[in-house]
């Protein structure tokens, strides 16, 4: 399971490609509960460029960047990897056991 915040990242980019490669405002609107949620969000995706915001006869619509589009391949793989990349980080040498 992703933390929160990568899982609310992965809600996000993962939306874009369920509408096609263009997500509404609404769309994101329907993950985010709220317009100060939303704002909040968007601003940090794209700051992060993670997201690109286009303007299109006065609607809003998302759509992935490179960045994005990687991150969200990590973040599909995470199911498999993420266990071991957990079980690597606290796993210790430790005496043999017999």
């Amino acid at each position: 399971m992703l933390p929160p915040h990568a899982q609310r990242i992965y809600n996000y980019l993962k939306k874009i490609d369920e509408m096609g490669g263009k997500a509404s405002r609404m769309d994101f609107l329907r993950i985010a509960g709220n317009e100060r949620n939303l704002d909040r969000f968007v601003k940090y995706l794209v700051s992060r460029k993670l997201i690109v915001e286009e303007v299109s006869s006065d609607k809003i619509y998302y759509s992935k960047s490179e960045i994005g589009a990687r991150l969200l391949s990590a973040l599909n793989d995470h199911e498999y990897v993420g266990p071991l990349f957990e079980e690597l980080a606290r796993s210790r040498m430790g005496p043999p056991q017999t």
